[in-house]
């Protein structure tokens, strides 16, 4: 075993057994660890700068897009034939904001695509992603 000398704190100018950084546990416990405690933390932003300069882009984008295509294109059964989604035949990533890619659809056509990819891609709704373009 090995018998550790006790030396004089810094902090405190007593005699103990020091620690870390020429201190005591205890007063290295006192302000070394209440900082880290005390320390502020960002949160981390739900969306980064880019992605939030895309979706307002999008978003104008896509309220033109609706104007321009009022009407419905897949007219599944339950359609109610307003367009008031842009579905994204690939998926959005970097395909977010090529116009190409979407298909104006209403609520009721548009979930029933999204929630059959096999239905969406054997009708041509949607591109499969497994297939590279």
């Amino acid at each position: 075993m090995i018998k550790r000398k006790k030396k004089v704190c810094e902090s405190c100018k007593e005699e103990r057994y020091i620690f870390s950084k020429h201190m005591c546990l205890f007063c290295f416990n006192k302000t070394v660890v209440q900082k880290r405690k005390n320390k502020v933390k960002k949160p981390i932003p739900k969306r980064s700068k880019k992605g939030i300069k895309e979706d307002r882009i999008y978003y104008q984008l896509a309220k033109k897009f609706k104007e321009d295509n009022p009407y419905c294109k897949a007219k599944l059964n339950g359609c109610t034939h307003l367009t008031t989604d842009v579905h994204h035949m690939k998926s959005r990533g970097i395909n977010l904001n090529k116009i190409e890619y979407w298909l104006p659809l209403c609520r009721n056509c548009h979930n029933k695509i999204t929630e059959d990819s096999a239905f969406a891609i054997r009708e041509g709704f949607s591109f499969s992603r497994n297939k590279i373009n």
